[in-house]
């Protein structure tokens, strides 16, 4: 009874970690590219071709569409394509291979030895260097080029408004700023190449266009519990970090579950039973 007790509380311990965040949530303008005020997505399209951009979710994945009016194929050259942020140039296609699996284990005991084999399963991933596009149609593909914490927390001064949003439980007090091109604290560049052929001959053609945060939020609520950020626009991305408080739940968390899994484990005198 006293384990289970003692893992019940480590369970809600680390479960209110999920209060115990800053969100800050993001809204992108372009100082080059249309914005679709319905959708939140970026989008640019000539006599040849429709580009879109969007931007929703945890540190702004990258969702590129790209669709091909002509009557001959186009290709994306992605080894020639990257983001550009606080003047460092990261390439739409990861640097290394990840590899995903599981490992699964079987042991047994035969008198005084024990033996044990593990079998690896799993697929190594890489995105493609040239994406290959028909005539009338089109590809989209997401690339996370933004790493875990890359905006990290914006300093309090940005913020400089106070407003109400509304929830399920009932409205809640954010902080908000509100920011043009020249005192946007986040800015970054999209740089998209792509080329059609002509024989042996590539003629290529780039896409520069340039984003920055117009508008951030302050808040402890999860951004889908706020009605107005609830819908999945294309322009909105959030970052969250732990608090200091959520720092010393965390600690005091895994200690919990430390001696929640030690309550469990069978003592000297219950193996001699």
């Amino acid at each position: 009874m006293k384990s289970l007790t003692n893992l019940l509380l480590s369970g809600i311990l680390l479960f209110s970690l999920s209060s115990c965040s800053t969100y800050y949530i993001n809204t992108l303008s372009s100082t080059n590219m249309a914005k679709d005020e319905t959708t939140g997505d970026f989008e640019f399209e000539n006599d040849s071709l429709k580009i879109s951009y969007r931007f929703a979710g945890e540190d702004a994945p990258v969702k590129v569409k790209v669709y091909n009016k002509l009557s001959t194929p186009v290709f994306v050259d992605w080894t020639k394509s990257a983001l550009v942020f606080d003047g460092q140039a990261k390439g739409f296609i990861p640097e290394e291979i990840k590899f995903k699996g599981d490992i699964s284990t079987s042991a047994w005991r035969d008198g005084n030895w024990s033996s044990a084999e593990s079998t690896i399963r799993g697929s190594v991933q890489n995105q493609k260097s040239t994406s290959f596009i028909p005539p009338a149609s089109g590809m989209e593909t997401t690339i996370k080029s933004f790493e875990e914490g890359t905006f990290g927390a914006l300093p309090e001064s940005v913020f400089n408004e106070v407003d109400f949003f509304s929830t399920l439980q009932g409205d809640l007090k954010v902080k908000v700023g509100r920011f043009d091109r020249s005192n946007s604290p986040m800015i970054f560049r999209t740089y998209l190449t792509l080329y059609t052929q002509d024989g042996q001959k590539n003629n290529t053609f780039s896409f520069d266009r340039e984003f920055y945060v117009s508008k951030s939020v302050k808040t402890t609520g999860k951004p889908y519990t706020i009605l107005e950020y609830n819908r999945d626009a294309g322009d909105v991305f959030y970052t969250s970090k732990l608090t200091g408080y959520g720092k010393t739940v965390m600690g005091v968390g895994v200690a919990a579950a430390v001696v929640g899994a030690a309550a469990l484990a069978p003592t000297d005198e219950t193996k001699s039973k």
